[in-house]
Parts: C-alpha cells; sequence; structure tokens
C-alpha cells in the first residue's frame, strides 16, 4: 500500500511531467524566463538543466517559471516543483528510477531528504565524470 509521502510525490512528478510537456506543446501560459541565470534554465522536453534541443518550438523554462505558469505562487509550491523537476532531471539522465524514488517515499523519506539525496546524487556523478576524464 502507498503512503502519502509516495502518492504525494507520484503526483508531483505526474504533474510537473505533464506541465513540462504541455509548456512544449504551447497549450500552458509561458513565463519569462529573462532575467534567470543560465544554469537554471531548463529546455522543454527535456527536465535537464542547460541541455538545449535544437527542436525549433522548445522553450526555456525554471522551476519557478513553471510554478508560476501552474499557478502556484508561494515559496513552499516552488520549492516542491523545484524538487520534482530535480528528481526527473536524474531519472531523464538515467543515474536512479522513478520505481527507486517512489520506494524510498514510500519508506518515509520526505521532500526535503529527497532534495538532499539529490544533491548527493549529482555531486556523485559529478566526481565521477571528473574521475573519468582525469584517467584519460
Amino acid at each position: 500500500m502507498d503512503s502519502k509521502q509516495s502518492i504525494f510525490v507520484k503526483y508531483l512528478l505526474q504533474q510537473v511531467r505533464t506541465a513540462v510537456a504541455e509548456l512544449h506543446a504551447g497549450d500552458l501560459q509561458f513565463y519569462e524566463t529573462a532575467a534567470a541565470k543560465e544554469n537554471n534554465l531548463r529546455y522543454t522536453p527535456s527536465f535537464v538543466r542547460g541541455l538545449w534541443k535544437t527542436e525549433s518550438e522548445s522553450r526555456p523554462y525554471t522551476a519557478r517559471s513553471l510554478a508560476w505558469s501552474l499557478g502556484e505562487t508561494s515559496a513552499s509550491a516552488q520549492a516542491n516543483i523545484g524538487v520534482a523537476l530535480e528528481l526527473l532531471e536524474l531519472i531523464e539522465r538515467g543515474i536512479c528510477t522513478e520505481k527507486t524514488i517512489l520506494a524510498m517515499a514510500e519508506g518515509g523519506l520526505s521532500l526535503s531528504a529527497l532534495r538532499l539525496l539529490v544533491h548527493s546524487l549529482r555531486r556523485a556523478d559529478q566526481e565521477r565524470k571528473f574521475g573519468k576524464r582525469r584517467k584519460r
């Protein structure tokens, strides 16, 4: 049986996944990202920061602009969307699976703990890449 936490995480991931697809298709109101730092930009249909697609309909977005597009203006809602984007980025990059994330949420891992996990996994991935580059 799914816990409340895992149901929330599953819902949040699906909400963000759908919103990015709708933004990409032009079905969701787009909010300007001109003031955003380049390293915070994502480009539809991807969840990976800085991964620009050559598709002409690719649109830049940030966690904040996506939250605004969804009508979420509170800091906590924006933070939740940011965590979901970070988790979806890890899934897209093949660093972890959605099944693993949902299992951790089922085990009681909060969004704050998932955010810490994201940073740890990202750091480990960077160290792995740096180590590979160094060995060449």
